[in-house]
């Protein structure tokens, strides 16, 4: 009798979705994002990287149509965004710190999902991790990391990782940092463990 060990034919690989929240190309909190979904791909992961900093995204106008409908009315970028995120089995959000916050950028995309919380996620519980890199060293992350987990659970993830830097104000620092790489890629391994 033969064992195989290979993948089913029916075994979907897990999806891991990246939020890249920097407006700057090569940040800090995107270099270890890269990191992180590199080390989800090397657990067998399929990753997405979606850089809604470098997309057209509106606010949310509090219009409420989303209510009736869980659909935003908004016709700009958000439409592949929506799917990415109903169709991820794991998500990691990575901003920069502004005054304590997101990334306005990211923020602007975290509002617009509000379409998705008013009619429920499709599932919840989902893992999801935060990246979040501030230039002083002593940044205070709490702000940012309420927003994140409020989000996260707002569209069915569990916000179970947090990755915060501080002190790292020179584009490309963490590119430089072997502890930093290494601690992003274990990130990602575990979340797709989690997944």
């Amino acid at each position: 009798m033969t064992i195989s060990t290979a993948r089913s034919v029916t075994e979907r690989r897990k999806k891991v979705v990246g939020l890249n929240g920097t407006p700057r190309v090569g940040g800090n909190s995107e270099v270890l994002l890269d990191q992180a979904l590199s080390g989800a791909a090397e657990s067998g992961a399929h990753v997405m990287r979606i850089d809604v900093a470098r997309m057209k995204i509106s606010g949310c106008d509090a219009c409420g149509s989303c209510t009736d409908s869980g659909i935003c009315v908004k016709d700009d970028d958000m439409t592949s965004v929506y799917s990415a995120l109903e169709g991820a089995d794991a998500i990691i959000v990575a901003s920069p710190l502004y005054f304590s916050g997101l990334s306005s950028q990211l923020k602007a995309a975290i509002d617009r999902c509000q379409c998705i919380w008013v009619s429920g996620p499709a599932r919840s519980g989902r893992p999801g991790a935060f990246i979040c890199v501030g230039g002083d060293n002593n940044a205070n992350f709490k702000n940012a990391v309420s927003e994140a987990r409020s989000f996260m659970k707002g569209i069915g993830f569990e916000g179970r990782m947090e990755m915060l830097v501080a002190g790292l104000d020179v584009l490309g620092m963490a590119a430089k940092r072997a502890d930093l790489l290494d601690k992003a890629r274990e990130l990602g391994r575990d979340l797709v463990l989690q997944a």
